[in-house]
């Protein structure tokens, strides 16, 4: 009887020991896992670009998820001292910064018709209508639905809406796209000066 009894208690024991391994190992696994998670989570953070986003003369910021693609309007009077960028939580729980740029020029809100035409693809023009306008850029939406990418270059022309109906052409690099929505920054030599455009948005 004694040899059951301590068969039993060693398979008892034998089988504890193995348990014990077992939920040691699970732990170290599951330990593992979350480590790697909040590393790729990091990785998510600080592995890709920082886009630069300007901010519209209402204070606005028009925000696109780099992973799914929503774009969201939002206030950032908040962020105007902040000096570094900031995260955006999307609703698809991705998480991304962006630079908030605060217009050094005052922009005006507009609404003339023009052309844009594609340096890199001779023929290849569209009729827009120029939403807003400033020293420095405008923004723009296309007719049609356009295949612009960020950082192209693009040439513009339209005639401004005041009594001197000047015609202003320019060359500029697209900064920004939400749908038709095109937002660009005039290439524009250092020290130079638009005269008519300057005289279309002072400010009365």
């Amino acid at each position: 009887m004694v040899l059951p009894m301590r068969y039993n208690c060693d398979s008892f024991t034998s089988r504890l020991f193995d348990n014990a391994i077992l939920s040691k190992r699970c732990i170290k696994y599951f330990k593992c896992s979350i480590l790697q998670k909040s590393a790729s989570r990091r990785i998510n953070m600080t592995g890709t670009d920082i886009k630069k986003l300007y901010v519209a003369a209402d204070g606005t910021a028009t925000f696109i998820c780099p992973k799914c693609g929503l774009a969201r309007k939002e206030s950032v009077q908040q962020y105007r001292d902040n000096k570094g960028p900031i995260k955006i939580n999307c609703t698809c729980s991705n998480i991304y910064e962006v630079q908030l740029e605060f217009r050094k020029f005052y922009r005006k809100e507009t609404h003339i018709d023009g052309l844009y035409i594609r340096s890199s693809r001779a023929g290849d023009w569209g009729k827009m209508v120029v939403k807003n306008l400033s020293m420095g850029g405008c923004g723009f939406e296309t007719m049609r639905a356009s295949t612009l990418v960020r950082g192209e270059e693009i040439k513009i022309e339209f005639v401004l809406d005041d009594r001197k109906g000047a015609t202003i052409k320019k060359k500029a690099i697209v900064t920004d796209i939400a749908g038709n929505y095109i937002g660009c920054r005039f290439s524009e030599p250092p020290g130079s000066y638009d005269a008519d455009l300057g005289f279309y948005l002072k400010k009365t």
